[in-house]
């Protein structure tokens, strides 16, 4: 993982952290409902 140099206080570097796994996990999500309804169509 990248962490931004701008970043000076660990409290920061959490929520940075935080905030990037709930937006993976909404794109993995997105795409998982993607591949479903590919499939079912298929």
């Amino acid at each position: 993982m990248q962490f931004s140099p701008k970043v000076e206080t660990k409290h920061s570097g959490l929520c940075d952290d935080v905030m990037q796994e709930q937006g993976v996990s909404k794109i993995l999500t997105i795409n998982l409902n993607d591949m479903a309804k590919e499939l079912k169509i298929k």
